[in-house]
C-alpha cells in the first residue's frame, strides 16, 4: 500500500512515463512479473495501460511449445538425448500452462525446461532432481499470498488444491486491497502468478487446476511446512522415505 500510494515511488515512476508518452521520449511499453495488486493503485497515476494476460495472442509468448522444447533439447544435447523417450516426464513435470481460455496449446516452463537441459548436458543423464531449487523463491511468495487479507479463507483453499480439487473462479482484472478480499480474489491471484492454470472455460467462469507436478510439489510442501508451524509438532521423513523406497524395490511393505 505504501508502495503504490500517491507519494509511493511506483507511481511516481509510472507517473513519468505516463507524461514521456506525450513528450515522444516513450512510443510503447511492455511490462511482465506485475502483480495486478500493484496496478490497482496506478490507475489514476498511468491510465494509459492495457492488461493483456489473457490475450489469446500472448498465450504462448512467454513459455516453451512443444516443438520449442524438442528444438531447445536438439540443440542443447544434440544426439545425447532420446527426446521422445523423455517428453512424458517433462510434460508431467513442467508443461501444462494456458492462459488465454481460448489459446490452442499448453506450454511448458521455460526455465525448468533450460535447468532439465543444462543438468543433462553436465552429467549425459536426465536430473535425479526434476525440480529446479531456484522455484524456493515461489515458495516464499507462496507463503506471503496465503496470509494475504483472509487467511482462513486463503488457507481453505489450500486445503482444496492439495486435495486435487478444480478451483471454479471468475478472474478479477482489477484488485483493491481497500476492498474485501473475495475467494475468486485469491485463485485469481494464483493464476496469474502460474500457481494454478486454466483446465476449462465454461459460460461466465473457468475452472482451475495446478498446472504440474513441480506445482503440486510446491504446494504440498508449503501445506506440509504450515501444518507443522500451526499445529507445532514435526516429522522425520527419512524413514518414512526409506520405508516407501524399500517398499517400491523390494516390495517389502512392512517398515511402511
Amino acid at each position: 500500500e505504501e508502495t503504490i500510494s500517491q507519494t509511493g515511488f511506483v507511481r511516481k515512476w509510472y507517473e513519468v512515463i505516463k507524461s514521456a508518452t506525450g513528450s515522444g521520449l516513450v512510443s510503447r511499453m511492455f511490462a511482465t512479473g506485475v502483480s495486478p495488486l500493484t496496478l490497482d493503485g496506478l490507475t489514476s497515476g498511468f491510465n494509459i495501460s492495457k492488461n493483456k494476460s489473457m490475450d489469446v495472442r500472448f498465450n504462448e509468448c512467454l513459455g516453451f511449445t512443444e516443438e520449442e522444447v524438442k528444438s531447445v533439447l536438439e540443440q542443447s544435447l544434440g544426439k545425447s538425448i532420446d527426446i521422445e523417450k523423455e517428453m512424458p516426464v517433462l510434460k508431467k513435470y513442467y508443461n501444462g500452462y494456458l492462459f488465454s481460455e481460448n489459446g490452442k496449446r499448453r506450454i511448458f516452463n521455460s526455465d525448468m525446461i533450460l535447468y532439465y537441459a543444462s543438468e543433462y548436458s553436465g552429467s549425459g543423464l536426465p536430473p535425479k532432481q526434476l525440480i529446479d531449487n531456484n522455484i524456493a523463491s515461489d515458495y516464499m511468495k507462496l507463503a506471503m499470498l496465503f496470509y494475504l487479507k483472509n487467511k482462513e479463507q486463503n488457507l481453505a483453499v489450500l486445503k482444496e488444491i492439495t486435495e486435487g480439487k478444480t478451483q471454479n473462479t471468475v478472474i478479477t482484472s482489477e484488485f483493491s486491497l481497500s476492498k474485501r478480499f473475495h475467494r475468486d480474489d485469491f485463485t485469481s491471484l494464483l493464476f496469474y502468478l502460474g500457481f494454478l492454470t486454466i483446465e476449462k472455460s465454461r459460460p461466465t467462469s473457468l475452472d482451475l487446476n495446478v498446472p504440474n507436478y513441480v506445482i503440486k510439489e510446491l504446494y504440498f510442501d508449503f501445506f506440509g511446512e504450515l501444518l507443522k508451524k500451526e499445529a507445532d509438532y514435526d516429522i522425520d521423513v527419512s524413514k518414512i522415505r526409506q520405508a516407501i523406497e524399500k517398499n517400491a524395490i523390494e516390495g517389502e511393505l512392512k517398515d511402511f
